[in-house]
């Protein structure tokens, strides 16, 4: 009886070491979780922020890119108006030529 007895404690005493154990075990799988969700937001939370960056330096190349255009075109302008302008001065300038090579000769 005694025997009996002294392997229902153990019995007992196992049980309870195992409930607390499993308790140890859910709070340690509780705190991992959390850990584990707190990196998970603050990973969402910088690839929102790269995203943005990424946004937000995309405009800035497509801006830049139209500034070019626009440069490149006001250039292009530029350049035949003066080509325009020189080839009139020259032709003002031969007629001048010619007309003094011909007062001269």
């Amino acid at each position: 009886m005694q025997e009996l007895e002294r392997l229902t404690n153990l019995i007992q005493i196992a049980k309870r070491e195992a409930v607390e154990e499993s308790a140890r075990g859910k709070k340690h799988l509780n705190n991992d979780i959390r850990h584990l969700y707190g990196l998970l937001d603050r990973a969402k939370a910088e690839r929102d922020k790269q995203a943005q960056v990424i946004e937000a330096l995309t405009r800035e190349v497509r801006q830049r890119r139209q500034d070019c255009l626009d440069v490149n075109s006001l250039r292009n302008a530029e350049k035949v108006a003066f080509s325009k302008a020189l080839a009139n001065q020259r032709a003002v300038y031969d007629a001048r030529v010619l007309a003094l090579e011909q007062d001269l000769g």
